[in-house]
């Protein structure tokens, strides 16, 4: 056999990987099973019996030693290529760094005085969280980032959840991060991943319940009473967070903005919470294009039967309630959008809808600005796999809707006002507008126009 050559000329070598041993030992037992039946088929032929004529009752004898070989050459190449990543991995040289032995002691020490000093904007701005916001988070995730003792004494909870709010706060690289904490920047990379998993297994059923009915109703009355919007109920856009290019993706997450990006959709309510999302769109479709697609649309299709009921809207007939959306969304009862620039420019009515529309609209806007001046890791291209970046946006909007849960609207909005002005996007969706949804996007045409004194 071929694979002979490796079984007495590199079984030593393979002791530090017992499953090419395995493998091995599956090999001598098909060419011990092979050299019985050769010597079986001479022996018959000395006798002078030809394999012609020779008793059938192992006929099936060859096809399984065949089928067996082909099995172990399977596996002994799968094997081969794993002992040839082992063997390129790089060996620990020390567990801590000669230059970091003598500050091991004090390598979190600006972190602890921050904590414990009256002055809250220097612990604010290095963790971008209040220490009361900091102790609630930390007294929720410490059973899950605490780590048992072995010969040196690991990261503490409260130091891996602050490396986390670090890293998410103010954007630096794991490289970065691991210089400021003296950690190795592995270790610095494997904290962070760990604490943001922890955060969303944590508080993910409290921060993102399935909507209810009484939840749509909440929004409903928050789109009146705050944004003078009386038959809205959440409001949907697109958000690019801009990343390398991921391993073996081609071109397919580079966006019309000339970079590359995943995509999340997310609907809010009138209170800057996220109601629900859709994360991992590929950066080159548009919004609407991914919720065509999107299992956020089977959602909100199926919650429409939750939405609060419309009914007569002041003598203008009747409205349903629905989520507000830009002009690259289909318009449905459901789901309205404004109308477009030029019916806008040439009829003032239109145009003071517009006006009305976007107002209340802007909101899934300002909570996208609100998450990316918090964690202004968003403020540059995120790195590492895709599944990661997912991993850490996942982690921001869980930690947003958990600390927004007991502000204020407009005190979240002066906390953390957004970076950039929303852009003006003239692209409309090219799927027919239904003529129901058109109806009642008229009757909110003259009730604002009723309301506001223009007719």
């Amino acid at each position: 056999m071929v694979l002979s050559h490796f079984r007495f000329g590199s079984f030593q070598e393979s002791r530090n990987f017992p499953w090419i041993c395995v493998t091995t030992a599956i090999l001598y037992d098909v060419e011990e099973e092979e050299d019985m039946h050769i010597e079986q088929l001479w022996t018959l032929d000395s006798l002078g019996i030809n394999e012609d004529h020779q008793p059938t009752a192992d006929s099936g004898l060859e096809d399984r030693i065949l089928d067996n070989r082909t099995i172990c050459e399977k596996s002994l190449l799968v094997c081969l290529e794993i002992a040839d990543l082992e063997s390129r991995r790089t060996e620990r040289r020390f567990y801590v760094r000669p230059s970091h032995l003598d500050t091991v002691d004090r390598r979190f020490m600006t972190f602890d005085n921050y904590l414990v000093s009256l002055d809250h904007t220097q612990f604010h701005e290095y963790t971008r969280l209040t220490p009361q916001e900091f102790a609630q988070l930390h007294s929720r995730l410490a059973h899950r980032l605490e780590h048992l003792s072995s010969h040196r004494m690991p990261v503490s909870s409260h130091h891996r959840l602050a490396i986390t709010l670090r890293f998410l706060g103010h954007g630096a690289s794991f490289v970065a991060l691991a210089h400021e904490v003296r950690l190795g920047r592995s270790t610095a990379m494997k904290i962070v991943y760990e604490c943001c998993r922890a955060i969303i297994d944590e508080f993910w059923s409290e921060t993102f319940p399935v909507p209810s009915a009484a939840d749509w109703q909440r929004s409903a009355d928050q789109f009146r009473s705050l944004w003078r919007y009386p038959r809205g109920v959440g409001s949907i856009d697109g958000k690019h967070f801009r990343c390398y290019a991921p391993r073996n993706s081609g071109s397919a997450n580079f966006n019309y903005k000339g970079y590359f990006s995943i995509v999340l959709l997310a609907v809010v309510n009138g209170g800057y919470r996220i109601l629900a999302f859709d994360l991992g769109g590929r950066g080159r479709n548009s919004d609407s294009a991914l919720f065509r697609t999107s299992p956020l649309k089977r959602f909100l299709e199926g919650a429409v039967g939750q939405f609060p009921y419309g009914g007569d809207l002041a003598g203008e007939g009747h409205v349903d309630y629905h989520i507000l959306a830009d002009g690259g969304f289909a318009q449905a009862t459901w789901m309205q959008r404004p109308f477009r620039q030029a019916e806008a420019s040439s009829d003032p009515l239109k145009g003071h809808f517009n006006e009305c529309f976007s107002s209340a609209r802007r909101i899934v806007e300002s909570v996208f600005g609100i998450i990316c001046a918090r964690f202004r890791v968003f403020q540059r291209p995120l790195i590492g796999s895709e599944d990661n970046c997912k991993l850490i946006i996942a982690a921001a909007l869980v930690l947003h809707n958990l600390l927004a849960r007991d502000v204020r609207p407009e005190a979240m909005l002066r906390r953390f006002p957004p970076l950039a002005a929303p852009e003006n996007r003239e692209q409309f969706s090219r799927a027919l507008e239904r003529r129901e949804a058109q109806d009642q996007r008229l009757r909110m045409v003259e009730f604002f126009a009723k309301r506001d004194g223009l007719k």
